[in-house]
C-alpha cells in the first residue's frame, strides 16, 4: 500500500512532522477516528528507537511503531506492530523528495503477511482498506505543514539584516529628538552628536 502527495512547504518543515512520532498525532488519520485513543511516546524525538504505543477502540486497535532508520530530510522507516484486532508486523515507509518550493511525500507500508494476515487478505483488499486512511493522513499532513510554512514565511518577512521588525502598540509619551535630513554615510556621526545634545538638554531640564 502506498500513497503520495505534494506539499507546498520546505522539506525541513515537512520533515519535522514526519520524523517525530509525537508530531504524527497532529495529522494521523487514526487519531481522528478515535480522539480518545491512548498514546505513549518514548525515546528521543525523530531518532532511531523512538517509540509510539497506542491503544484505542475497535477502529484503531492497539499496537506500536518504532523508528528503525532515519535519513535526515529524506526517509524514515518504522517497525510497525499491530496487536489488536489481530497480530501482524510490517514496515512503514516515509520518503521525501525536495522539489525546491515544495516537497513530495510518499507514505507506504510493506512486509510479508503472517498466517492471520494471509487469511484476512483473502477476504480484504488491503489497498482499498488502508489506502483511504493514508490519503486522509497525507491531506492532514499537507494542511499542518502548509500552515507552518506560512507562519515561517511571515516571520522571515519581518527580518531585515538580522533584525525583526514588528508593529507594536505603545502608550502615549513625550519624545525628545533631533530631526535632520542626512545622507546614509553621515548616520553614525549624526547619532553620536545627537545623543549628546538630547541627554544634555534632558539634564538641564531636570
Amino acid at each position: 500500500v502506498e500513497r503520495s502527495i505534494t506539499i507546498p512547504a520546505e522539506t525541513g518543515v515537512v520533515w519535522a512532522n514526519v520524523s517525530d512520532l509525537e508530531d504524527h498525532e497532529e495529522w494521523s488519520p487514526w487519531a481522528e477516528k478515535d480522539p480518545d485513543m491512548a498514546v505513549t511516546i518514548t525515546g528521543d524525538a525523530g531518532q532511531v528507537g523512538q517509540k509510539s504505543e497506542w491503544k484505542g477502540d475497535e477502529n484503531v486497535g492497539s499496537g506500536y511503531q518504532q523508528i528503525a532508520m532515519v535519513e535526515e530530510n529524506k526517509a524514515v522507516r518504522t517497525d510497525l506492530h499491530f496487536i489488536e484486532p489481530w497480530e501482524s508486523q510490517s514496515t512503514a515507509t516515509f520518503d521525501l523528495e525536495d522539489l525546491g518550493d515544495s516537497t513530495r511525500v510518499t507514505w507506504g507500508i510493506e512486509g510479508e503477511n503472517n498466517f492471520m494476515g494471509k487469511v484476512m487478505s483473502v477476504f480484504m483488499d488491503m489497498d482499498k482498506m488502508v489506502g483511504p486512511d493514508f490519503e486522509r493522513g497525507l491531506a492532514n499532513l499537507k494542511e499542518v505543514s502548509t500552515a507552518e510554512q506560512a507562519a515561517l514565511d511571515a516571520e522571515r518577512a519581518k527580518m531585515v539584516d538580522g533584525f525583526t521588525i514588528e508593529t507594536m502598540e505603545r502608550p502615549g509619551m513625550t519624545y525628545v529628538g533631533v530631526r535632520k535630513t542626512i545622507p546614509w554615510s553621515d548616520m553614525e556621526k549624526f547619532f553620536g552628536n545627537s545623543f549628546g545634545k538630547v541627554f544634555g538638554a534632558l539634564g538641564q531640564a531636570g
